[in-house]
């Protein structure tokens, strides 16, 4: 079952972030997911990020942590960073 869940996710995670990227116009978007379990966001494609051997990254924060995303996720508040370097 899980290992199902994975192959679904792995089906809609690239065109859901190209579509929102193309919506706003971004350079890059990252796709965070939430897991209650753990208190978790995850990410496994990060654009723009890949490692050395063309694998997306998997990029792993708690929620209680001091980034912008946790902040959004906590708050439900809406950012965008117009000139993010």
């Amino acid at each position: 079952e899980r290992l199902k869940r994975a192959q679904q996710l792995e089906t809609i995670f690239e065109p859901v972030m190209m579509n929102a990227r193309r919506m706003i116009g971004a350079e890059r978007c990252t796709l965070f997911l939430y897991d209650e379990e753990k208190r978790e966001l995850w990410t496994k494609i990060a654009q723009g990020a890949c490692g050395n051997d063309g694998q997306a990254k998997i990029i792993r924060l708690f929620l209680d942590d001091n980034a912008l995303v946790c902040h959004a996720a906590r708050t439900g508040e809406l950012l965008n960073i117009m000139d993010a370097k």
